[in-house]
């Protein structure tokens, strides 16, 4: 999904990224820099280099192979270049939690950073649990008055 959505841009949305193998975070690094290539070295290259995507970034490794949307790389594999309307989001917890880190601070300053405070129970959960208990109960009392009874004891 990764690479299809960086050739055809599309959008990903790593959830948890904190909770990643290091391996793997660490080679989302030269997809966040400003070039936005990831090599495939896992993936012997077949034949001729694939043809750049329409709206592909130019720029990274130029010289064998290239790197205008595909193409192969010394050594094999192949080397893809994001489309120029491929985005990235990742979520993650405040580390601290059991089994939660913070990310490196290089891959840390590769992100915009926006936090989102905890949802109070009054003002976010409750309409949710009105909206999902609408209707009347057996007795015909609406369920949405035990709305506030159900958010109490969570």
């Amino acid at each position: 999904p990764l690479i299809t959505a960086m050739r055809q841009g599309g959008w990903v949305l790593l959830d948890e990224v904190s909770l990643a193998d290091d391996a793997v975070l660490e080679r989302l690094n030269s997809l966040l820099d400003p070039s936005g290539t990831i090599c495939l070295a896992e993936k012997p290259a077949d034949g001729p280099a694939r043809p750049a995507p329409a709206g592909a970034k130019a720029g990274g490794k130029k010289g064998k192979g290239g790197t205008d949307g595909a193409g192969e790389v010394e050594g094999g594999g192949e080397e893809v270049t994001a489309h120029a309307n491929f985005r990235i989001f990742a979520t993650m917890n405040p580390g601290g939690d059991y089994g939660k880190r913070e990310l490196s601070p290089a891959l840390r300053n590769r992100f915009v950073e926006i936090w989102v405070p905890s949802p109070s129970a009054a003002e976010h959960i409750l309409p949710i649990v009105a909206h999902a208990l609408r209707g009347d109960g057996p007795d015909g009392t609406p369920l949405a008055r035990a709305a506030p009874v159900l958010v109490e004891a969570l």
